[in-house]
Formats: C-alpha cells, sequence, structure tokens
C-alpha cells in the first residue's frame, strides 16, 4: 500500500500500488512507469531513509541499547532519550524528528539474549568511534539507577568483555 496524494479526490488517500495506474512525481512532473522503484528512490532521499538506516546499518547499535534499555521490560524516557542521541549522532540528519525517530525505535523487536551477543560481537567488529559511543550510551543508560538487575548486569559484562573496556 502506499499513502499519497490523488489528483482526482483532491486529498490523501491510500492506494494498492498494483492498482494504480500512473505515477507522477509532483517534483519533476514526470510520469513514472515503474511506481515501486521511483517510491524506493525518492524514500531512499528523505528522512524515512535515514531512518531506514535505523533497522539497516545501525541494527548492532539500536539493537544492543534497546536490549539494555529494556532490561528491566520497559523503556524508560531517559533511556529512550539516550538512544534517540545516539542515533543522531551516528545519523545526524537534521530532518529527522525526535518524534520519527522515537517511531522507528517503537518498530524494533529489542533482540534475545542470544542474538544480543551476536549483536555485541558485530560491533566489536566496527570502528573504535562507534564502539566508544555504544559503550558511552549503555553507562548513560543507568546513570541515574542505583541497581541493575540481573539482565542489565549480564549485557554489560558482555559488552565490557567483547569491547575490553571497563563499564
Amino acid at each position: 500500500m502506499l499513502y499519497a496524494y490523488c489528483h482526482l479526490r483532491h486529498a490523501k488517500r491510500s492506494f494498492y500500488i498494483s492498482s494504480t495506474s500512473r505515477w507522477t512525481n509532483c517534483s519533476t512532473g514526470e510520469i513514472i512507469e515503474d511506481i515501486l522503484q521511483d517510491f524506493q528512490a525518492e524514500r531512499k532521499k528523505s528522512a524515512f531513509g535515514s531512518l531506514d538506516r535505523m533497522t539497516e546499518d545501525l541494527f548492532p547499535v539500536m539493537g544492543i541499547l534497546l536490549y539494555l534499555g529494556k532490561g528491566n521490560k520497559r523503556l524508560m524516557i531517559d533511556e529512550r532519550n539516550v538512544i534517540i542521541q545516539t542515533y543522531r549522532t551516528l545519523c545526524p540528519d537534521p530532518r529527522l524528528t525526535d518524534r520519527m525517530i522515537n517511531d522507528g525505535i517503537n518498530e524494533i523487536t529489542p533482540p534475545s539474549k542470544t542474538k544480543y551477543k551476536q549483536l555485541v560481537t558485530e560491533l566489536s567488529g566496527m570502528d573504535l568511534e562507534i564502539q566508544t559511543l555504544v559503550a558511552g550510551a549503555a553507562m548513560r543508560l543507568f546513570a541515574s539507577r542505583k541497581a541493575l538487575n540481573s539482565i542489565e548486569k549480564e549485557g554489560l559484562k558482555e559488552l565490557s568483555q567483547k569491547l575490553n573496556i571497563n563499564l
């Protein structure tokens, strides 16, 4: 499905791509034959294309922080803000709003313990700058807490060991 402006009805509508006979790119005026290909190309250029990176290129980072942040079964506002700031640092697209990033975070399913370990291993192969950023964000997630639960402790221990840093 595609949500777009309908020039016939003069309103935003939802369309089945398979039922759409013609698509006009309003930016260029060009009539598009391959609707899906054009849509994907335009999306990549948009702020939503930046958000798509969250679930693709940056998934190890976001997955690790979500696993740690939701170790107590909920993501508190301060923890969510740490994740949003980390994302903004890694993807500084000025078109992105906190709400857009927050919605993207809500679409990501926190990883299982096994997947978390895989993501930490994947992170250990990334640039040292990204590793340092994630380690700092992990510490900020728990900065205001007096005690951590077992999932959070184990997660931090795994991260600390794989990255060879003291958390």
